[in-house]
C-alpha cells in the first residue's frame, strides 16, 4: 500500500488488486505470453463476456470464481518478474480493504479476507463490466487541428465485428439545441455530415481485430455547443457533445494536465474518475495526457492492444467531449509506436512536425508545444530543428498566444532520485533544452515519466511572490506523472534543491486556468479531493 505521511492510501490500496488488467483474455493460455513464452495459440475471443469478466476468469486459475491470494501473487509476479513477488500479508491487507468496502452483507462482523469474489471486485468497476453491441462504435474520442480555430474537430471511434457491411461510416453533428434529444442529434436543417476514413493494425500478443474510424467535423462556429453521433446509419452511437470555446479578450480556458495514467496499474481509473467529477462542476476546454497512456506492456516485448481499449473505454466519457492530446510516452514504443500511432491523429503534420510524436497547436491564449522525448532530440535532429523553428514563429505571435507551454514525457528537471542522472542539471535532457526554453521565453513546461508531482524554477534571480511568478525570463518546470500508474517508493533528493518549490508522491491532476495575462496551475490530490499546490504565471 502506498504511504503518504503515515497513513495508508485508502482508494488506491483496493486497485493493486487489480493489476492483472494489464492482459485481455480470459483465461490462462494467455500466461506463457506475460511470462515472455512464445504461443502460436489465438487469443481467446474478448467479445464473449466483458472486459472485466475474462480478465477476472485469467487471474481466477482454478475457476472457482474467487480470486485468491496466491492467484494474484502468481498472476503480478508473471508481470514483473524482474520485481521481488508482492508478499502475501499485503496482498491480504489489501483484498480485507477491498471486501470490507465492496461487500453488501449487513453483518457487523467480516471474516479475514484471502479471496475476493466477482461480485465483489465487478462492483468496483461498473462501467467496465460492460459490452458494447457488435458493430457499434465505442471509445470515441477528438482531438484538434493546429490552427486554433476549432473550425475542424477531429473524431476518432473504434468498431469490432461488422461483419461484412457495405453501408458507409460517418459522423452526423449539429448545433446543439435546447430541445434537442438526448438519444439523437438535432433534426436541425443545420445537421451535418462527414464519412469516415478508416484503418486496423495487427501487432502484439495475440494481434488486435478492431477498425478505427476517423472523421473530420468542419465548418464548427466559436460560443457553440454541439451534438453529435458516429458509426454507420444501422449502429450509431448514443449522442455525444462538445463545446466549441468563444475567443476574446475576456475567455478563460481549463485544461486538464496529467500523465502516467494506465487503466489499474494501479490508479488510473481513480484518478479519471475524480477529473469526471469535476468536469461536470467546471467544464474543462481539453485534456493534456503527458505520455504513457494506456500501459498496455505486459513484458519487456509484449504489449497487448486490448488493454488500450480497456483505456478507450475507461476515459471516454471524456475523450467524447472535449479534445485529447497526447504526447508519447516510453510505454507507447512497442512495435514502433503502432498502435499509438493507429489510435491518436495529433496535428503533425498540419503544424509542420511529425506524425502523433512533435507538434503544435494553438487554444485559445496558449501556444502548445509537444516534444518526444523518446526520438532523437539532439541539436541538428529533425525534431530539434523543427522546435526551434516552431517556437520562432510563436515569438512572432505572442499578441495572440501570449503563452508557450512545452510538454514532453520525460522530466527535464526534477529532484526525484528515479533515473536522478536523467533529469538534474548538467543531464542531457536539461543541457538541451533549457537554455532554448529561456531563450524563447517559454512560460512552462510539463512532463510525466517519474510517477510523481514536482514544480521547480531553475532562476535564483526571480522574486516570487505568493507562489507567483511575474514576468518571469525562465520557465516553470512542472513534473505531473501522477494520472494512476504506479507510485513506487521512489526517494526524494535531499534536503531539496533550492530550485525544487513542491514535490509530493500524490495521485491526481492538475487544472490550468489560462486567461489573457495569467496561467493558474492547480495541482489536484485524488486522496485529499482539494489542491496540494498551485502556482501563477503572470504578465503584466
Amino acid at each position: 500500500a502506498t504511504m503518504m505521511e503515515g497513513k495508508v492510501y485508502p482508494r488506491v490500496v483496493i486497485v493493486v488488486l487489480c493489476l492483472f488488467l494489464f492482459c485481455c483474455n480470459r483465461h490462462a493460455s494467455f500466461l506463457p505470453w506475460v511470462q515472455g513464452a512464445a504461443s502460436s495459440a489465438p487469443p481467446p475471443s474478448a467479445r464473449g463476456v466483458t472486459r472485466l469478466r475474462f480478465l477476472f476468469d485469467l487471474v481466477d486459475a482454478n475457476h472457482d470464481d474467487h480470486m485468491d491470494l496466491k492467484e494474484i501473487q502468481t498472476f503480478l509476479h508473471a508481470i514483473e518478474p524482474e520485481d521481488p513477488p508482492t508478499s502475501l500479508e499485503s496482498l491480504a491487507n489489501m483484498m480485507n480493504y477491498v471486501y470490507s468496502s465492496t461487500s453488501s452483507s449487513s453483518s457487523s462482523s467480516l471474516s479475514p479476507v484471502t479471496s475476493v469474489s466477482w461480485e465483489a471486485f465487478r462492483m468496483k468497476h461498473p462501467n467496465l463490466d460492460l459490452m458494447t453491441p457488435e458493430g457499434f462504435p465505442e471509445q470515441i474520442h477528438l482531438s484538434l487541428l493546429s490552427d486554433g480555430s476549432w473550425e475542424t474537430v477531429i473524431v476518432i471511434w473504434i468498431v469490432f465485428q461488422q461483419g461484412n457491411s457495405s453501408s458507409p461510416s460517418f459522423v452526423q453533428y449539429a448545433p446543439r439545441s435546447d430541445s434537442s434529444s438526448t438519444n439523437s442529434v438535432s433534426s436541425s436543417s443545420m445537421m451535418m455530415t462527414q464519412y469516415a476514413v478508416n484503418r486496423t493494425y495487427d501487432v502484439g500478443l495475440g494481434g488486435w481485430h478492431g477498425t478505427i474510424y476517423q472523421a473530420s467535423m468542419t465548418g464548427l462556429r466559436q460560443c457553440t455547443n454541439y451534438t453529435y453521433q458516429v458509426g454507420r446509419s444501422n449502429a450509431l452511437s448514443s449522442s455525444q457533445s462538445f463545446m466549441v470555446p468563444c475567443s476574446g479578450s475576456s475567455s478563460s480556458y481549463k485544461f486538464a494536465v496529467m500523465g502516467d495514467m494506465g487503466t489499474v496499474i494501479p490508479a488510473g481509473w481513480l484518478v479519471t474518475k475524480f477529473m469526471e467529477e469535476d468536469n461536470e462542476k467546471e467544464k474543462f476546454t481539453a485534456i493534456i495526457h503527458l505520455g504513457d497512456i494506456a500501459y498496455a506492456g505486459v513484458n519487456a516485448d509484449g504489449e497487448v492492444s486490448a488493454i488500450w481499449d480497456i483505456w478507450g473505454s475507461q476515459v471516454s466519457s471524456l475523450s467524447s467531449s472535449m479534445p485529447y492530446m497526447t504526447a508519447v510516452g516510453n510505454h507507447e514504443s512497442y512495435y514502433n509506436f503502432t498502435a499509438f500511432n493507429n489510435r491518436f491523429h495529433m496535428p503533425g503534420q498540419e503544424s509542420g512536425g511529425q506524425d502523433n510524436f512533435w507538434f503544435s497547436f494553438n487554444v485559445g491564449f496558449v501556444h502548445w508545444v509537444m516534444i518526444s522525448t523518446e526520438h532523437n532530440y539532439a541539436p541538428g535532429s529533425p525534431q530539434y530543428t523543427w522546435l526551434v523553428s516552431d517556437l520562432t514563429k510563436a515569438a512572432s505571435a505572442r499578441a495572440s498566444q501570449p503563452f508557450v507551454v512545452v510538454c514532453g514525457h520525460r522530466p527535464i528537471l526534477s529532484s526525484n532520485m528515479m533515473e536522478e542522472d536523467t533529469h538534474t542539471p548538467g543531464s542531457t535532457l536539461f543541457e538541451t533544452f533549457d537554455a532554448l526554453f529561456v531563450k524563447f521565453n517559454v512560460d512552462l513546461v510539463l512532463t510525466g515519466h517519474v510517477h510523481a508531482y514536482e514544480r521547480s524554477f531553475y532562476d535564483n534571480a526571480t522574486t516570487i511572490v505568493n507562489n507567483t511568478y511575474t514576468n518571469a525570463q525562465a520557465p516553470v518546470y512542472v513534473l505531473q506523472g501522477t494520472g494512476g500508474a504506479d507510485l513506487g517508493e521512489h526517494a526524494w533528493i535531499e534536503p531539496a534543491p533550492w530550485w525544487s518549490a513542491s514535490r509530493s508522491l500524490e495521485y491526481g491532476y492538475a487544472l490550468m486556468t489560462v486567461t489573457q495575462k495569467s496561467i493558474h496551475y492547480d495541482f489536484r490530490s485524488e486522496l485529499l479531493r482539494r489542491t496540494y499546490d498551485d502556482f501563477w504565471i503572470v504578465k503584466s
